[in-house]
């Protein structure tokens, strides 16, 4: 099984405006389980500490790296993905296998 791991930033949003676009992103992803074949999981995970952290996280499992190709490629995703690039910052993804 590979887990998907990607940080992000949250570009020029105050905390409150912030929490609710990972909220919304979060419920875009969320029926994503289902639909892209190969992904066993998916959840959106935000930051507690704050200042000099990533803002949010997404951890996806997946079970192997062509699902992680499906996954990348689907529309699905790449419509929530899409949403996510419009207030997102830096980015930085890392694929494992668990």
């Amino acid at each position: 099984m590979i887990r998907h791991l990607a940080l992000f930033t949250v570009v020029d949003e105050k905390k409150a405006e912030k929490d609710a676009l990972i909220a919304e992103a979060a419920v875009r992803l969320a029926p994503l389980v289902g639909q892209v074949p190969g992904l066993r999981s998916i959840a959106v995970h935000t930051d507690e500490l704050g200042e000099g952290n990533y803002d949010f996280a997404i951890i996806a499992d997946m079970d192997d790296l062509d699902a992680v190709r499906v996954y990348a490629t689907h529309p699905a995703h790449v419509e929530a993905a899409s949403f996510i690039g419009t207030f997102r910052g830096q980015r930085a993804v890392v694929d494992y296998e668990i």
